[in-house]
This record gives structure tokens, C-alpha cells and sequence, in this order.
């Protein structure tokens, strides 16, 4: 029973496409007005589209050979500005578990992953996003190692 974790191309997409609707279904039940249901065939555009960009990688980890999280991952230089400085580091785009397995180790196993390929390009810190409603994907965060670094606020008008 061991997790194994691998660099997919692009013929293999589909993997990630039904693991992502997934989590899109999360999203969209705890927020409707916001979020909708995205097809599979667009789905499958947009990854493809983002696996093209140069520094993106998706990472699939597999659990007895049955594919079951991945994790979209940029490598994104920001360029200097009036207010801070260039700066290098590796975004956790999207990550995803399939909902059974969640607290088994799998997040675990995608992110040393994801952490392995910004060493190798001499980034030291990833990044991610997660929203405030998602509460078992940030406390899932906070085991991995993740801090809080900034909070976005809403202010409905």
C-alpha cells in the first residue's frame, strides 16, 4: 500500500480531469453564486493549456496503482517593483485528493513532491490559496507545514 507519486504529460490528463471535478463540486455547493459545474471537455482544455506554460508540472500520486490526488504546481517569478522586490517562488495551483483517502498520507506525498521540483529550481517556499469555507483543506494545510501569510476579505455591498 504505498503512494507513489509521478510528473504527468499531457497525454495523461484525463487522470486529473474527474479528480478535479471533485473538488470543483466542493466549491460550488458551499459557494453557487460563485463557482460552477465545468464540463469535462473544457476541463480538459484548460489543463492541457496550463501544462503547456513553462515551469507548470501536475503531479499525480497513485495508491495501490489506482490514481487518487493530484496537485498543479507553478514555478512564478515576480519582477521587481516600487513596492518589494523580485522575488521566486512555487504555487500549489490546485490540489486534490480524492474525498476516501483524504488524512492518508496522499496530500503529504504530493507536496514533497511539489517541494523536490522547487528545490531542484532553487526555490525554497511554496504557496497556496485556500478559501475561508474550506476548513478541512486548511486545517489538512496547517499538518503539512503551511502558515497563514495573508487573508483576503469580503465585504458584501
Amino acid at each position: 500500500m504505498s503512494i507513489k507519486t509521478r510528473i504527468i504529460a499531457k497525454s495523461e490528463i484525463d487522470v486529473v480531469v474527474s479528480l478535479c471535478c471533485e473538488v470543483q463540486n466542493i466549491h460550488v455547493s458551499f459557494a453557487p453564486a460563485i463557482y460552477r459545474t465545468i464540463q469535462k471537455p473544457e476541463l480538459k482544455k484548460w489543463f492541457e493549456e496550463h501544462l503547456e506554460e513553462q515551469g507548470t508540472s501536475i503531479i499525480v500520486a497513485s495508491k495501490d496503482d489506482v490514481d487518487v490526488g493530484y496537485l498543479l504546481l507553478k514555478l512564478v517569478e515576480r519582477e521587481e517593483h516600487l513596492f518589494h522586490f523580485a522575488r521566486r517562488f512555487a504555487e500549489v495551483d490546485q490540489i486534490c485528493v480524492t474525498e476516501n483517502l483524504r488524512n492518508s498520507g496522499i496530500g503529504k506525498a504530493l507536496v514533497s513532491a511539489a517541494k523536490e521540483i522547487a528545490i531542484k529550481a532553487g526555490i525554497y517556499h511554496l504557496e497556496l490559496n485556500v478559501l475561508a469555507f474550506n476548513v478541512e483543506a486548511k486545517k489538512a494545510f496547517e499538518k503539512l507545514g503551511f502558515s497563514t501569510k495573508a487573508e483576503r476579505m469580503l465585504l458584501q455591498c
